[in-house]
């Protein structure tokens, strides 16, 4: 086992963690593989489910022609969320969820044979909308900071996020953008119910 540094609730603190591989699988001896199988599921879950929801619900919006909601502008767009987008989808089209996983069970599977299985990206490579100027002067202001406040910077937009974010310019830029915007919808959601919409 060794110590490594954490972060949470804006604490610096250790933690002793597995050394090795054989250490990780040691502690769960009634799995099979604890560490592939916890790999495996990471980069799914991180990666891969991302890109084939993208991919999925475009060819559902061709298929349907049902169009996704877009409640910001072109230039700032806040799209409607993936489950949201399928229940109106399913709605629109008079059908059963049952029904729509039929429909669409082999748009799917082509949709996640598709998406990559990659452990060398650590961040989603989703484009998204573009990073703005404030976006990348609060990354540049971040990494003229001391190593603990980049550190704690970067978890917490990782634990926002759900995701990787690298001590790089551009990784805590892009985390950033999409946090803002993550932000922005959340609020929109909420002026919307306000108003029982």
């Amino acid at each position: 086992m060794k110590r490594i540094e954490v972060s949470s609730l804006g604490f610096t603190l250790t933690r002793s963690v597995p050394e090795t591989c054989e250490e990780y699988n040691a502690l769960a001896p009634k799995r099979d593989n604890p560490v592939l199988e916890d790999a495996t599921a990471n980069i799914l879950y991180r990666s891969t489910f991302a890109t084939f929801r993208d991919k999925f619900l475009e060819a559902v919006e061709k298929d349907s022609g049902v169009k996704r909601i877009n409640s910001g502008t072109e230039k700032s767009p806040i799209w409607e969320s993936d489950g949201k987008f399928q229940k109106r989808v399913i709605a629109e089209l008079g059908i059963t969820e049952d029904e729509f996983v039929v429909k669409y069970q082999v748009a799917a599977q082509e949709a996640m044979d598709a998406a990559p299985f990659n452990p060398a990206q650590r961040e989603s490579t989703s484009d998204g909308p573009a990073v703005g100027k404030n976006d990348k002067k609060i990354a540049v202001e971040v990494m003229t900071r001391d190593a603990d406040t980049i550190a704690k910077v970067t978890t917490a937009l990782g634990a926002k996020l759900n995701r990787v974010v690298e001590a790089t310019e551009d990784s805590i830029a892009r985390a950033y953008a999409d946090f803002r915007r993550a932000q922005a919808r959340e609020q929109e959601l909420a002026n919307k119910a306000a108003l029982g919409l």
